[in-house]
């Protein structure tokens, strides 16, 4: 008698999906040095067609601006902010390099004060616990993190370059990979959704990014923490970073203050201060300029932030919310992702993620536009 074997299509799906991302991920980490600059160059390029199709809109009741014209303007203005900034970080590095000394001073007399009060009787010293706190060894990690940028750097270069060289071609190449006029028009409406939900996000989270950074560098100027711009722009940065990135933000200055002067009220100040600009942006402003456009579950920020952050380090944890984003409104538009769909939403509604009505986002990043 023949016997005959019954497999369930579901647990098979289910196991070819886990093993094609574990698949994937192993690739992720193996790529991650040619990946990590090729997906920042298209954030890039993303950013400047942004800039140029709004330059372009703005100057259109004075001057008939070609799109090439604004989009070499847009990367003049960005080309011009990365050498200030790099012009910014790499003195201030040197200076911080320079004052440290006098902070190691300080460091190691809270140190000893702290033992003293935990543990009077042992003889621990800060020397014992490694030589990570010396200068040569910041120098040493300070031009190691500059070399391995400037190398980033030049392969973003090179991929932004052949980005402008097919952007003409991506419109037609985006239709001949689909054979039927539906779902043409399908595949369209899930990248106009996706192109709009980072968008609002970026837009967002870039201007909530500015306005925390520069208050947070006027606070720390009138406290007398030194280089008060350098930690404004390291504050601009980590607050792309969701949930964890407001408390780094605010953990590097206030650790200064702390070993900068000899009273205690300056690092109470910072912490202060600072966590209330970031829990008044980022808790009342913030939620009210993004609304439910991105509707993630603040589990599923947290479980992203701990994959892309293993994946592929701070780049990942910055990416980790647009990608999460992408993957949400793509799963959700075949029967078998569409439980991971709703498992990342917030409210479990992604029938409708591609009947958003793109004018919705426009006004949005309108409203974070500075007029």
């Amino acid at each position: 008698m023949e016997q005959r074997y019954w497999i369930n299509p579901t647990l098979t799906n289910f196991t070819l999906f886990l093993l094609m991302t574990c698949l994937l991920g192993w690739l992720l980490v193996l790529g991650r040095d040619l990946i990590i600059p090729l997906v920042i160059a298209l954030v890039i390029w993303y950013v400047l067609d942004a800039v140029a199709k709004y330059l372009q809109n703005k100057l259109k009741h004075w001057l008939n601006v070609p799109y090439k014209w604004a989009m070499a303007g847009a990367f003049v203005v960005l080309f011009t902010i990365i050498i200030l900034i790099s012009d910014m970080v790499s003195y201030n590095a040197l200076e911080l390099s320079k004052q440290f000394p006098s902070y190691q001073q300080n460091i190691e007399q809270r140190f000893s004060h702290l033992m003293g009060w935990v543990a009077p009787h042992s003889d621990i010293k800060l020397e014992r616990l490694g030589s990570s706190l010396t200068p040569a060894s910041l120098l040493k990690w300070a031009t190691s993190l500059i070399s391995n940028l400037l190398a980033s750097l030049g392969l973003i270069t090179i991929y932004l370059i052949f980005i402008f060289v097919e952007q003409p071609y991506f419109e037609q190449k985006f239709s001949a990979l689909f054979s039927g006029k539906d779902q043409r028009e399908h595949a369209q409406k899930i990248r106009n959704t996706v192109m709009n939900s980072v968008g609002i996000y970026l837009s967002v989270m870039t201007w909530m990014s500015v306005l925390t950074g520069v208050l947070s560098s006027i606070v720390l100027y009138f406290i007398g923490v030194d280089y008060p711009v350098f930690w404004g722009f390291i504050i601009f940065l980590t607050n792309y970073i969701p949930n964890i990135g407001a408390l780094i933000g605010v953990l590097f200055p206030a650790t200064l203050a702390l070993v900068q002067f000899d009273t205690s009220w300056q690092f109470i100040a910072v912490i202060v201060a600072l966590g209330g600009i970031q829990f008044i942006l980022g808790n009342v402003v913030e939620p009210r300029l993004m609304g439910n456009s991105l509707n993630l579950s603040g589990l599923a920020i947290v479980l992203a932030l701990g994959i892309w952050g293993a994946i592929w380090g701070v780049t990942g944890m910055l990416l980790a919310v647009p990608i999460t984003v992408m993957l949400m409104i793509i799963f959700a538009q075949f029967p078998a992702t569409r439980p991971l769909a709703v498992l990342l939403s917030s409210d479990g509604k992604v029938d409708d993620l591609l009947e958003k009505d793109s004018s919705n986002t426009t006004s949005t990043i309108q409203q974070v536009k500075p007029q």
